[in-house]
This record gives structure tokens, C-alpha cells and sequence, in this order.
């Protein structure tokens, strides 16, 4: 059911050069500068070079959460109780599945240490390897636009939305200054025009 979009800051911090009509080759240069990249001494182990996705267990989430009368029906036609336990349930199991695998390296500048559940809120946490002071003034802006687009591009966080919670996405940088904080409680709809 979910899918955790890539959302390194890399190209949006300037760490690979070139316009958009580069993303692929860039995409491509963080990938590599990643799997090359050392792991720094304090570093847990788990930290690996990957594609820059974390899929999830998707049948381990409905099998745990959902009861199989519940499966095919809309959202729509649970209660509003149901939606929130429906939802307090995937996001623990999102974690549960998240935890062990976490730090993971998202591009050669940004890590994915941290997931946790607050209220009907599943929190990721981002954490960039540059300074605050050292990114540019449009740093926190490029970010939150970025993690707009690719979190509403999926069914997964739509249909988040649509049981009443909400995805976080908290970017930090390596002191721990927090760069931006991204709410995602609803989404553009399908075809109209983002901006």
C-alpha cells in the first residue's frame, strides 16, 4: 500500500548541477555518489546505498490492519471511528516495518533516519548532511514543493488523507536545526493545476 517516494535533497540543494531536463542523469550521479560515499564513523551500519524508495510490505499491512469484510469497500462507508483506528493501524505498521531498516540513504546528501506515529500523524524524518546557514534561502521553499508533488503523486498518501491522517515530512539538518516541516493533510485533485 505505501511507497516511500525519493525525496533526497541533493538536487534541490544544488549538490548535483543541471536543469530539470537533467533529473535522470542527476538522479543517476546521487545514486552512484552515494554507493560510493563512506559511511561516516558515528553512523549506524544500516545505512545502505539504495534506489531511493522504500517499499513496504503491503500485504503485511492490509493483513494487519485491514479485516477482510473491510477490503473492498470505499472509505466512504466507514465511520469516522474506523477511519482513524483504520489509520492509527497503518501508520504503526508502516513503522514497525520502517524501523529496522532505518537510517537509509536516500541521495548522497539526505538520509532517512527516523519514522514514528503523533495522533493520526506517520512522521518521516530527513536528514540533510549540510548546514542550514549553508543552504541556499530557497532551500526550505524547494523542499516542501518537492515533497508536495511526490507525496500527492501517490494513491497511498491520498488514501491516507481520506481516513483522516496525515503525512509529515521533517527535514533536519546535520546540527539538528530543523530546515522545514511539510503537512500533507490533502491533496490537489487528480488533474487540477498545482501551484
Amino acid at each position: 500500500m505505501r511507497r516511500i517516494v525519493g525525496l533526497g535533497a541533493a538536487l534541490l540543494l544544488g549538490a548535483c548541477g543541471g536543469s530539470g531536463n537533467d533529473r535522470a542523469a542527476n538522479n543517476q550521479a546521487a545514486a552512484n555518489e552515494a554507493a560510493a560515499a563512506p559511511t561516516p564513523a558515528n553512523a549506524s551500519g544500516n545505512i545502505a546505498a539504495e534506489p531511493p524508495a522504500l517499499a513496504l510490505d503491503h500485504m503485511q499491512l492490509e493483513a494487519a490492519c485491514i479485516p477482510a469484510a473491510e477490503r473492498d469497500m470505499p472509505i466512504d462507508q466507514l465511520t469516522p471511528a474506523r477511519r482513524a483506528a483504520l489509520n492509527l493501524c497503518l501508520n504503526t505498521e508502516t513503522v514497525r516495518q520502517l524501523a529496522p531498516r532505518l537510517p537509509v540513504r536516500i541521495d548522497a546528501a539526505t538520509e532517512l533516519d527516523r519514522a514514528s506515529v503523533e495522533g493520526p500523524a506517520l512522521i518521516y524524518r530527513y536528514k540533510v548532511a549540510q548546514r542550514r546557514a549553508q543552504m541556499p534561502a530557497s532551500a526550505g521553499a524547494r523542499l516542501e514543493a518537492h515533497t508536495r508533488s511526490n507525496a500527492c503523486a501517490g494513491e497511498d498518501v491520498r488514501q491516507i488523507i481520506a481516513l483522516g491522517g496525515v503525512q509529515v515530512y521533517r527535514w533536519v539538518d546535520r546540527d539538528e536545526a530543523v530546515i522545514r516541516e511539510v503537512r500533507i493533510a490533502a491533496c490537489p485533485e487528480a488533474g487540477a493545476a498545482t501551484g
